[in-house]
């Protein structure tokens, strides 16, 4: 009986059970949704901050490393010297062989004009104009060491120039990364961290941050001085190919200075021979009647010869003759005018003539006096 009670009873129970339905948990109050949403507002901005913090802290190493590979790959031997400098020579070639080719073509227009000149005054003023353009080339030379001078110093200022941007990059990174560590640690102090937590974290961001900054400012000084004495390296090679060029352009200016002379010489030659030329007289004048004085001569030589047989009969004669003969070069020594060919016939004409007339007139006394005409 007893556990037949039992029974009933918990079938009783079981029952009222069923009858209230199943068991619903209470709703929660107001107050607890919004303290969950605050924590996780909380939560998300402190990881934002870190997350920043972390961005910032790789640009700023990325920086740094870039800037001390930089400074590695600087060339510093001896060979790499000689190689900027033949690249800054490359770069300044265009503007030299430009220059230098100007200053010849204009020696080579002077030397033109020296050898047409016609007149002695035109020859010494072109041959100085001439001499003058020679010097030129000479500065075109030095104009030459210039220009590889100023390329020089154009490359390494590129250099330090690129160094400097890359140096405030770095320092401008650096202090990125100080400022985020900054912004995380206020974060996390106004959203719930405990303040031993977040200050020790705050000290392990400053001092790497600091670190960073010390390097930013270090490391382009150090580039700055690697680039500095790499140029002095490659200064030492630009300076000999300056004073090469300019060794160069002073022995090319000398040797167009002694085509100069060489040309003013040939050319005051030519102008006097042309000179000499126009002044001498023409060796065969015609004269009054049209014929020539080799024939006036050969004619009066003719009848000299003609009348000479009755000249011979008088021994005075006969001792005039030879003076007469001699005469030609006497007076051709003591003339002041040059002596030519056509002077000495004309003399010999005009003694052979008037011996014609003295031995004319001889016999023409003989025969007064009653003398034979033939002995």
């Amino acid at each position: 009986m007893a556990r037949a009670g039992r029974i009933l009873v918990v079938a009783g129970l079981l029952a009222v059970c069923g009858a209230q339905g199943p068991v619903v948990q209470p709703a929660p109050s107001d107050t607890q949704a919004p303290a969950e949403d605050r924590k996780e507002r909380q939560r998300k901005a402190v990881e934002e901050a870190r997350a920043a913090y972390d961005s910032a802290v790789h640009r700023s190493a990325a920086a740094l490393a870039k800037l001390e590979a930089y400074v590695k790959a600087l060339p510093s031997n001896k060979t790499e010297a000689k190689a900027a400098a033949a690249a800054i020579q490359r770069r300044a070639a265009e503007r030299i062989d430009e220059e230098a080719k100007d200053a010849d073509e204009a020696f080579r227009g002077r030397l033109s004009a020296l050898q047409s000149a016609e007149d002695a005054d035109a020859v010494a003023a072109r041959g100085k104009e001439a001499r003058r353009a020679s010097e030129d080339t000479a500065e075109a030379g030095r104009r030459a060491a210039q220009h590889l001078r100023a390329a020089l110093r154009d490359a390494k200022a590129a250099r330090r120039s690129e160094v400097r941007s890359m140096g405030r990059e770095a320092k401008a990174a650096a202090h990125e990364a100080y400022a985020a560590a900054q912004a995380l640690e206020r974060v996390q102090r106004h959203n719930g961290v405990k303040e031993a937590e977040y200050e020790r974290e705050f000290g392990r961001h400053e001092s790497a941050t600091e670190r960073m900054i010390d390097r930013a400012g270090d490391l382009p000084g150090d580039a700055e001085d690697a680039v500095g004495d790499f140029f002095d390296r490659v200064k030492e090679e630009v300076e000999a190919q300056a004073h090469a060029a300019r060794d160069a352009a002073k022995a090319h200016a000398k040797d167009l200075e002694k085509e100069a002379r060489a040309a003013e010489a040939s050319a005051r030659s030519r102008v006097a021979q042309a000179a000499a030329s126009e002044a001498e007289p023409t060796a065969a004048e015609p004269n009054a009647e049209g014929g020539s004085a080799s024939e006036t001569t050969d004619e009066s030589a003719g009848e000299g010869t003609k009348e000479q047989p009755k000249a011979e009969e008088e021994p005075k004669e006969k001792t005039k003759e030879p003076q007469a003969r001699e005469a030609p070069e006497a007076l051709a020594a003591a003339a002041p005018w040059r002596w030519t060919p056509m002077s000495s016939a004309l003399l010999a004409m005009f003694v052979a003539t008037s011996a014609a007339t003295f031995a004319i007139r001889a016999s023409a006394g003989r025969s007064a006096r009653g003398q034979p005409l033939l002995g």
